[in-house]
Formats: C-alpha cells, sequence, structure tokens
C-alpha cells in the first residue's frame, strides 16, 4: 500500500527496517559472491575457449575458430547492450514519469519513501537489463551463422514464380528478418512489463482505486503500438512464407494462397499499421477503450479475412474445380523440387528390356561379369571380423565398396580398415596409461574382390594380416590408424612410453608417432589446461610426458569433421577409407541443405527433413595424421559459396585434389536415396499426371536373411548401354506403386567427366520385366533350389539370401542373387552358391560362371573365376593339413557337434588363406 493512502505510516517508517539498510549491510558480501561466480565462469569459459583454439589451429583452421568466435560475441555484445539499454531505459523513464509517494508491501515490515523508491527501482532496472539482456545475448550468438549467410548471401539462379524473388531471400534473408520481428515483440512486451511494474510501485498506476497517469497511458500505449508494428511486419513476412505453405494439394502456395491470402496478408499489414496509430493517439489522449475496440477490430478482421474468407474460397470454388485452378501452381511445384534436389538434369533414357541374353554377349561384357558383386557387405562385415580380426580389441566397423585399377582391369573390392576398440580391452588392461598412451591407434586393412571366393566359402584377400601382405600392387607403407570411425579417447604422444603399433607371434611391435597432428602439452602451464578440459588429473600426475609430447583429441573422423564444419555442413552416414598415394584416407561426403526453399516438396533426410540439398563438398582425412582437408564438388551450389566466402582458408577447389584420391569420388548412396525418394513422384512432369497421381513409382523389396526389405542403392562396375567402357555407377531400379515388375532404374555415374550425372532408364510400359519381388518367387518355386536351402537350414545352418542385384546388359536384364551358409555358433558367413536368372529361367551353383552357364545353356570362356582352379596344387604339407581339417570337420558335421564344426572351418579358412597368399606371391 502507498503512504498517501494510509495516515500515520510515515510515523511508523522510522520504527520499522529500512530495506536500504539491510542491502547496505550485506552489500560488500554480495558484490564479491557475485563476482567471484562471474570470475569462475569466465576463467572456466576462457580455458575451454583457448584449448578449442589450440586444436583448430593444430589443423591450420584457427580462422575459422576466430570467425565464429567473433560472430559470436560481436552479436551477443549488441544484442545484450540494446537489451539491457532498452529495458532498463523503459524502468528508468517510467520512474521519471511517476509521482514520489512512499511505499509499503503489507504484512512486511520494509517502507520505501520517494526517494529511495527511486534508488531501487535504478538498480532493478541495471539488474533487470543486465538479467534478460544476457539471455537475449545467448540467444542472438546462437544465430551467428545465420546472420553471417545473410550478410554473405548468395543467389540460387532461382526465382519464384509468384513474387519473383530468387530463392536466396526465403533462405538466408526470411529467417533474419523472423527473428528480428519476434524480437521487437519481446522487447516491446518486456518493455511494458518493466514500465508498468514501475508504474504500479511508484504510484501511476492505481490499482486499488483504478487510477493511471497520463505519462503512464501515453508510455504503454506506445509499447503497445510497438508490438502492432511488428505485427504488420509479421503479416508482410507471411506473404513471402505461403511459398512454404503445405496446407495445398502440394508444397508451396496454391490457387486460394495466391488470389486470396496474398492480398489479405498486405491488407491486414495495413490495418496494422492502422491499429498502432490509433492505440498510440488514445494513450495520448486518455482513452483506453478507443485503443482496446482498435484491436479488438483487429482480431475480428483477422478472424474473416485470414481464417473465414479463404476456407470459404477453397471449399466452394477450388474443390469443385480444383485440376483447373491447382494446375499452374503443381507446375510451380513440381519444377521447384526437381530443382532443389538436383533432379532437372536428369539424363532419361529409354531401355528397351526385351532382349534375350546368350552365351556370347555374357561373355562380350566381362567388364561387367567379373565385377559381379557377390559378397553381400551385411555379410562380408562378419567374416572379416571372425578371419582378420585377429585379436579381441580389433574391430571392423564397415565393409566398404570402392573400385581400383588392379593388373590392367577395373576391378570393384570391398575394403574395410582394422581399427582398434579399446572397450574390448580386458577390464584390467584398461588402465590409464594403457588407454592414453599405450593402445592409441588400430593397424592394418583388409581388401577382397566383391566377386572372389575361396574353395572354403571365403573372400580371397588381397590385403590380409599384421604386418600387412598384399597380393595385389597396392603399396600403404603405413596403415597405423590414428583416426577412425571407433577411435573415441583423447591419446598422448611422443612421451615417454613407446606405443603399442601391433601384435606380433610371441611379442608386440612398437612405434612412436611420427604425424603432424597435436597440441604440444610439454609445460606445466599446459598440462594444467588439458587436465582442466579433460577433466583427468591424472595428465598432471604423469611423468611420462617429455618435452615433446603432444596431445590428440576429436580423433572420431565424423566428431572430427563436425567440430570444424558440422554448423553447415551435413555428413553423410558412411565415411569410406581410400588407399592414396600410399596413405590410407577417408573420404566423407557432405551436404548443403536449406529448409526454406520456395515451393519444393520436403524429404526426409537423416533425422529431420529438407527442401533443398547438394552434395558440395568432399571431405579427406589422413587416418594416419588426422588433417582435415574440404573440396568444393559443386561450385554452383549458393550455400557453399556463402560458406566459402565466410570461411574463405577452409576451402580448396575440387582440382587440387590428388588424382589418387579424385579417382575414389563416388556418387553417395544418402543423396542418391533422397533424390529417388523424390523422383518415385516427380518424375511425373505433366501436371495432370502429377495430380491424378497416374504412374507413381517405389522401390521394390527383397529378401535378406529371412526378412522383406526395401531394396538399396548398390555400386557396380557395368556398361552402360551405348557406351563402350565399363563404368563405376550407383544403381537403384523402381517399379510401379503397388505392383512388382520394374519400370526403370536410376544410376549416378562416378568416375571422370562423368561424374554426378544422373542417368534414368525407362523400360517400355508395354513390356512386362521382372522385379525383384517376381525374381525372389521365381526362386522360391524352384525345386532343386528349395529343397537344398530346406536341407541346410535343417542341419543347423541359417541360409542368408543376400542382396538380390539387378544387372542391366546389353537389352536384357541378368539377375545375380549370392547364397550365405551362416552356423549358428560361428556366426559368421560363409558364400555357398550363386543363384543366376534372366526372365523365367533360375540356376543355382557352385560359381558364378557355372551358374550363367546353366542359365544360357553353354559355359561362356571363363574369365577370372569366382572360384580358384580344382587343379590348383598347393604346397604338399599344407595341402595334407588341410585335408586333414576338412575330414575332421565333416566328421564333426556328422556328429552335430557345431560348435567344434565352427573351430575347425575357422582354421581350415586361415589355412587356405595361407596357401592363396603363397600361390599370388610366386
Amino acid at each position: 500500500m502507498r503512504t498517501g493512502d494510509r495516515p500515520g505510516i510515515m510515523e511508523s517508517m522510522a520504527k520499522e527496517p529500512d530495506l536500504s539498510i539491510i542491502i547496505a549491510k550485506h552489500k560488500r558480501l554480495l558484490i564479491a559472491v557475485v563476482a567471484f561466480l562471474l570470475l569462475w565462469w569466465a576463467a572456466a569459459k576462457v580455458l575451454t575457449l583457448y584449448a578449442d583454439y589450440l586444436w583448430f589451429d593444430s589443423l591450420t583452421y584457427g580462422s575459422v575458430f576466430t570467425t565464429e568466435l567473433w560472430a559470436k560475441v560481436v552479436l551477443g555484445v549488441c544484442a545484450f547492450l540494446i537489451t539491457a539499454l532498452w529495458l532498463a531505459g523503459h524502468v528508468v523513464l517510467a520512474t521519471q514519469l511517476s509521482p514520489t509517494h512512499g511505499f509499503q508491501i503489507k504484512g512486511l515490515p520494509w517502507v520505501l519513501s520517494g526517494q529511495k523508491i527511486r534508488r531501487v527501482l535504478h538498480l532493478a532496472a541495471v539488474v533487470f537489463g543486465v538479467v534478460v539482456g544476457f539471455g537475449f545475448a545467448q540467444g542472438a550468438a546462437a544465430h551467428w551463422y545465420e546472420v553471417l549467410q545473410f550478410l554473405d548471401r548468395a543467389p540460387f539462379g532461382w526465382s519464384d514464380p509468384v513474387l519473383g524473388h530468387d530463392a536466396q531471400v526465403y533462405v538466408f534473408v526470411l529467417p533474419i528478418l523472423g527473428q528480428l520481428k519476434a524480437y521487437v515483440i519481446a522487447m516491446a512486451v518486456f518493455g511494458a512489463i518493466g514500465a508498468a511494474a514501475t508504474y504500479f510501485i511508484s504510484g501511476a498506476i492505481g490499482w486499488q482505486y483504478a487510477r493511471i497517469t497520463r505519462a503512464a497511458t501515453t508510455h504503454l500505449a506506445a509499447l503497445v503500438a510497438l508490438v502492432l508494428l511488428a505485427v504488420a511486419l509479421g503479416y508482410w513476412l507471411d506473404r513471402y512464407d505461403l511459398l512454404l505453405s503445405s496446407r495445398g494439394t502440394v508444397f508451396g502456395a496454391g490457387y486460394v494462397d495466391v488470389h486470396v491470402r496474398l492480398p489479405v496478408f498486405a491488407f491486414m499489414a495495413g490495418a496494422s499499421v492502422v491499429a498502432a496509430v490509433v492505440v498510440l493517439a488514445a494513450g495520448i489522449r486518455m482513452k483506453p477503450k478507443a485503443a482496446g475496440v482498435a484491436v479488438m477490430l483487429l482480431i475480428a478482421i483477422h478472424v474473416i479475412a485470414v481464417w473465414s474468407y479463404p476456407t470459404f474460397q477453397q471449399r466452394f470454388d477450388v474443390v469443385p474445380n480444383e485440376l483447373e485452378r491447382e494446375t499452374p501452381y503443381l507446375e510451380h511445384n513440381i519444377q521447384a523440387t526437381r530443382f532443389a534436389f538436383g533432379l532437372s538434369d536428369v539424363d532419361v533414357r529409354e531401355f528397351p528390356a526385351g532382349g534375350s541374353l546368350t552365351p556370347e554377349a555374357v561373355q562380350a561384357e566381362r567388364g561387367t561379369v567379373d565385377n559381379v558383386r557377390l559378397w553381400d557387405w551385411r555379410a562380408l562385415k562378419p567374416t572379416y571380423q571372425e578371419i582378420q580380426g585377429l585379436r579381441t580389441y580389433y574391430v571392423f566397423n564397415h565393409a566398404d565398396i570402392d573400385r581400383y585399377h588392379v593388373g590392367g582391369q577395373y576391378r570393384q573390392v570391398s575394403l574395410a580398415v582394422r581399427e582398434l576398440d579399446q572397450g574390448r580391452l580386458q577390464e584390467k588392461s584398461r588402465t590409464w596409461v594403457n588407454l592414453h598412451l599405450l593402445y592409441t591407434h588400430g593397424y592394418g586393412l583388409c581388401m577382397s574382390p566383391v566377386n572372389a571366393v575361396t574353395g572354403s566359402g571365403m573372400p580371397e584377400l588381397w590385403m590380409r594380416d599384421i604386418p600387412p601382405k598384399a597380393t595385389v600392387p597396392l603399396d600403404v607403407p603405413n596403415t597405423a590408424v590414428y583416426f577412425g570411425e571407433s577411435t573415441q579417447s583423447y591419446a598422448f604422444v611422443q612421451t615417454g612410453q613407446e606405443e603399442f603399433d601391433y601384435p606380433l607371434k610371441d611379442e608386440n611391435a612398437y612405434t612412436r608417432y611420427k604425424g603432424k597432428d597435436g597440441v604440444a602439452v610439454g609445460s606445466w602451464v599446459r598440462r594444467l589446461l588439458f587436465a582442466y578440459y579433460f577433466g583427468d588429473w591424472n595428465i598432471l600426475l604423469t611423468d611420462s610426458f617429455t618435452p615433446e609430447t603432444r596431445v590428440l583429441w576429436a580423433r572420431q573422423i565424423r566428431e572430427r569433421v563436425r567440430r570444424l564444419a558440422g554448423r553447415f555442413l551435413e555428413l553423410d552416414d558412411d565415411a569410406y577409407p581410400v588407399i592414396s598415394d600410399g596413405r590410407l584416407v577417408w573420404i566423407i561426403d557432405a551436404y548443403t541443405r536449406a529448409d526454406h526453399f520456395p515451393y519444393a516438396q520436403r524429404a526426409p533426410f537423416h533425422a529431420a527433413s529438407t527442401s533443398y540439398i547438394r552434395n558440395a563438398v568432399k571431405i579427406a582425412v589422413d587416418a594416419y595424421d588426422g588433417s582435415v582437408t574440404f573440396y568444393v564438388a559443386d561450385p554452383k551450389d549458393a550455400v557453399v559459396q556463402v560458406a566459402r566466402r565466410i570461411f574463405p582458408d577452409l576451402f580448396r577447389d575440387l582440382s587440387e585434389m590428388p588424382e589418387s584420391l579424385r579417382a575414389h569420388l563416388r556418387y553417395p548412396i544418402d543423396l542418391l536415396d533422397i533424390q529417388a525418394g523424390q523422383y518415385l513422384t516427380y518424375h511425373m512432369t505433366d501436371p495432370r499426371v502429377f495430380y491424378n497421381r497416374e504412374d507413381l513409382w517405389q522401390r521394390p523389396s527383397e529378401q535378406y536373411g529371412g526378412q522383406t526389405l526395401s531394396v538399396k542403392a548398390y555400386y557396380i562396375i557395368m556398361t552402360l548401354p551405348g557406351e563402350t567402357e565399363p563404368e563405376y555407377l550407383l544403381m537403384l531400379p523402381f517399379t510401379p506403386r503397388g505392383k512388382d515388375n520394374m519400370v526403370g532404374w536410376m544410376a549416378g555415374r562416378c568416375d571422370g567427366e562423368q561424374y554426378g550425372k544422373l542417368l534414368v532408364y525407362q523400360f517400355p510400359k508395354d513390356r512386362l520385366v521382372l522385379g525383384p519381388r517376381q525374381i525372389e518367387a521365381n526362386i522360391d518355386k524352384n525345386d532343386a533350389i528349395s529343397q537344398q536351402i530346406t536341407l541346410w537350414g535343417q542341419k543347423g545352418s541359417r541360409v542368408i539370401r543376400g542382396n538380390l542385384l539387378v544387372i542391366p546388359i546389353r537389352d536384357a536384364v541378368l539377375y545375380v542373387e549370392p547364397l550365405y551358409l551362416d552356423s549358428e555358433q560361428t556366426r559368421f558367413p560363409e558364400l555357398k552358391r550363386v543363384i543366376v536368372a534372366s526372365k523365367d529361367r533360375v540356376a543355382m551353383r557352385e560359381t558364378l560362371d557355372e551358374a550363367l552357364a546353366a542359365v544360357f545353356g553353354a559355359a561362356p570362356t571363363p574369365g577370372k573365376p569366382t572360384t580358384p582352379p580344382r587343379d590348383t596344387v598347393a604346397p604338399s604339407a599344407q595341402g595334407k593339413r588341410a585335408h586333414e581339417l576338412f575330414e575332421k570337420a565333416q566328421q564333426q558335421l556328422r556328429q552335430g557337434d557345431w560348435a567344434a564344426y565352427g573351430k575347425t572351418m575357422q582354421e581350415l579358412g586361415r589355412l587356405l588363406q595361407d596357401m592363396a597368399g603363397e600361390l599370388s606371391e610366386k
């Protein structure tokens, strides 16, 4: 209650405790506590930022860190100052415009005179401004990259067909204007709250007697008018948001949006400005009812004009004439979506698919046939782990697909890197020294051709073992893997402790890191810094560090790249290793994307969705020294152009990539997946056909491991129709929606000047081309195959039907499906049979060539056999031992001792690998 409202209150003030006295007594303590907390927080931030800067600088990307830091600081400071001064200014202004009555809160002993109220309110203004300003500063700093994009924006080269603006307005400008509108509204609301509270405490607003001063009315009315002006800006921006709408027949503005909502939003923007003027004038003239009428009238107009009228127009005009009304906007959606997902330049060709393959035709396409992928990566990974894991702590994360020129032939291979998983060490071995100084890296790799199989059903390894042995001329002098897909922990190198390199028979090999990565730890100041940074005080206590000691961290390659560019690049799910100039290098595909591309239909991508995407960047990460290089693969992409302007030191042209790496670039599966998903609908470019959904496609399905799965895109080396040389492709077949026959297939080209181009081959609509499900059904109906699969299953083995490959050859289609046998005890598949189908003919044999001969009636002249010739003779001692192991395994199989059978087969497999390696070396 105010002092002027109750007689005698001033007399009691002398007897009541004074709030200002209480604050004064504890002022120093309060300041000391606040200062300590702020210093602690600031010191922690500075130490973390300094360590992060050292990491960026060690990779020569210190400018990337400082650009981000300065952008955050400038935005944060500006937002803080504007917010704090704005809010404090309104509280101070309200204090100056208020009467100087005293104030007492009933039930509390504190009584404030008018002068003390002003001091308290001034202090409250500072606190209010600082606290709220700090919150807004953090929010502004979080949008640092969007602001830099706005400042350095670049055109996409595609303009919206309604308002005529380049897509950059929607991607780079509108998000900033939307944030600005929200900020203005928030400032007006917080300012009104602070001013109203001040007026109430000071007596300018009397809740008990419903009184309010003219100054308070004018001040608060001005803030309400500011809100209405921000609302007007929002209505104007809503005109652009119509092109991002999902309410119509398709994504983007429809007939009602363009002919009704577009002018309505312009009208509402003007009405909001008028309402703001009325509210301000009503405040000055002390007519709050007029202000209320203006606001209520604006709300009523919104309900009628924005909600009711468009709904009426849609129901009674558009719905009965939808195709006619929406046809132009369907065209806009089709064109925008095809541009946004890189489908505008798809090369569509006809594939006759009416021919029949002959033995001579198959022989003429040996470049394709010799690279048929019999080893499905899902089956190969556990097999690699079993026969080449060698130690419990080694792990193969993926079996990746690539291609190399070997012996004058273009060969498709599987490649897997042997990484060290510290989680697989024995529990007692997980000491601090072992985890951070000794077991620092993985070692070696496996490589095998995708079509080659040993006599025991194992992959024929071209690279294997530790130390690595190679049977092909691919030299990798150093296969230590300090940076990989499983490498999570930080490691200290060049310490007094030698690092474990790889295991030998009776002892271990040790090494010292000679790479260029790492941050120096030598001084005690640095040791203290990293002890705090990693939360690991052993860094201070260890005696193993030397003046040359360095620390490696962020060694998981995706995390490493995300720290550098995760704010503006989306990474592919699958990094793959490449042998380049004697080094092991990881390649990661990176994408630029946008969420506000006008008229483009959104598509799911990873854990979110997007309306625009490009594979704009290829990233190379050295597995030994951790160096990261960003190459711009699509310089026409506006998003990467902007990123390059912001971080000029980060990117290089693709022409600067070594040729040994460029030869292994591939069309990424993630990109083809999202493009194919859109193309299933957006291959229809006629708006009438599109509207009626007359020709929808879908991904086919197949059987794998007893499950029905959608066919995944797969890499293949084949000769395209009309071409003379085989090339590396990523392909995916299509079937009509709700049917199983094939209608075409999409291919992403990977080689040379053709890299990045999309092809679609369409089958004639008057001709039946069997799809994967129909071929699977033909296989199931084959008595001989079904009986054999059933027999294997009854013996305790699990039959795995691999990826059914659809392989176009000339004017026909060949289907190949590998068959694996997996023991329930050992759980690593062996390639047992190959199934080949063409039209209604199906055959299953031990090798691909035998199956081809069975289907086409004559054996083609063999290329490279999928199984080594039967008359190959190994050294006599090893051959005798192999025969003994085989007989032993057969006896265990007859006895049903599956555990022993699995172990014996593992030993036999390793022996055969050694024999194959020795023969190849000869």
